[in-house]
Formats: structure tokens, C-alpha cells, sequence
């Protein structure tokens, strides 16, 4: 094949992809209300704050992978993200504080799935899971708003996608995590091994307990 032809096909794959997170992102989408904090998906457009997020060391210390990404990562791993809603309906959320309206991080659930530095082909060869991932920026933290969003999120899952089970893995180091997902119930889980020897933790539905939370469900 012609190089000519070749880079026309590449643009159409380009087009039709872009065409289609696009259709997506227009689509309206579920969010979520708590006390402080508004949840929507995730978008493109949310590319500039994730780039500042995941090129800090000290947030990427702290999460399963424990490295920076560069942009060019950050942009694969945001596609998935945003794929991820429309493929399955449901996916990562970016946390926004009601307050200021500034853009305060991420959460969500989304299915686990090979990337760089973190989960493997191999490690998914008997199957996957939903995990609930989280991430803030350093002025957020310390501020009880990861246990806020983590919390909205996984009644989401259990109360309204009805899935089976969570999983979620944290930096050996990360003890303020450790402390947020027992908090939320759930519990370690040795035999799982999705990011090799990272701590692994599970909660069932039957687990999880609803409370008193500040919860506003705004469907599509």
C-alpha cells in the first residue's frame, strides 16, 4: 500500500474515533451531587487539569503505578476514559467542587484494563474487574473529599450499575488510602494480583452500607 493511502486510512481511524468520543461527550450523562462536591464524566476537555495532575510526582507516588505520565499517556489513558462511558455507560467522574467550580480530580469505576507501568495483558488473562479509582491534586488533599466522592461512587455501582463486586489497588505507601477503602468496607484481598504486589482490596454488594450521606443521583 501506497504511504499516501496508508496516511489517508490512519486520518479516517483518527476521524472516526474522535468523531465518536465527540458523540459521547454531547450525549447527556449521569451525575452526581454530595455534599460539596459534583461528579460529572470525565471529557476531553479535562485533558490540561489531568496533565497537571499526573506529571506530579508527589500525587503519582502515591497511586498504583507510583510514575508520572507524559502527556502522550495521559491523552491514551483520558481516551479510555472517556470510551469507557459510552461503551459501558458508566466510568470515571471528574470531581469538581461545588464552591469554586475548580476542577479537583477524578473518581470513578471502570474495568480494569492493560496500561503502562500498571496492569498487565497477562494479569488479565482470567478475566477482569470494575476498581474504583480516585486521584486529587495536592491542595485537595487531607480535606475529606476523597472519602466523600469514593463513597458516592460506589453506592452508584452497588445501588444503581448492580454490580457484584469492587476492586480497588493502592501504592504500598499509600496509608491514607488504605484507611479510605477500609472506612468504606472494604477489605484486602491477597489472591488478587491485577498490579503485581500492590495492596488489592474487594467489597461485595452485600458489603457495602448505605448511610446518610449527601447523595443526588441526576440521570441522562
Amino acid at each position: 500500500m501506497h504511504a499516501d493511502k496508508r496516511g489517508f486510512f490512519y486520518f479516517i481511524c483518527v476521524y472516526l474515533r474522535s468523531l465518536a468520543v465527540k458523540m459521547v461527550e454531547e450525549k447527556a450523562m449521569p451525575e452526581i451531587e454530595t455534599l460539596r462536591l459534583r461528579l460529572r464524566p470525565i471529557t476531553l476537555d479535562d485533558l490540561p487539569a489531568l496533565e497537571r495532575l499526573w506529571s506530579d510526582s508527589d500525587v503519582m507516588r502515591y497511586l498504583p503505578t507510583g510514575e508520572s505520565r507524559p502527556l502522550k499517556a495521559t491523552r491514551i489513558e483520558l481516551d479510555y476514559m472517556v470510551g469507557h462511558w459510552q461503551e459501558h455507560g458508566f466510568g470515571v467522574w471528574a470531581v469538581i467542587l461545588k464552591e469554586t467550580s475548580d476542577f479537583a480530580g477524578y473518581c470513578g469505576l471502570q474495568y480494569l484494563h492493560v496500561e503502562p507501568d500498571g496492569v498487565t495483558a497477562e494479569a488479565l488473562q482470567s478475566g477482569t474487574d470494575v476498581e474504583v479509582v480516585v486521584g486529587l491534586a495536592k491542595p485537595h488533599w487531607k480535606q475529606g473529599i476523597a472519602p466523600e466522592a469514593t463513597r458516592a461512587v460506589l453506592r452508584h455501582g452497588f445501588e444503581t450499575l448492580r454490580l457484584d463486586r469492587v476492586v480497588a489497588a493502592i501504592h504500598p505507601d499509600n496509608g491514607a488510602s488504605r484507611h479510605i477503602l477500609q472506612t468504606m468496607g472494604m477489605r484486602p484481598d491477597v489472591s488478587l494480583r491485577y498490579y503485581g504486589d500492590c495492596p488489592h482490596f474487594v467489597i461485595s454488594s452485600h458489603e457495602f452500607r448505605i448511610d446518610d450521606s449527601v447523595y443526588i443521583l441526576k440521570d441522562a
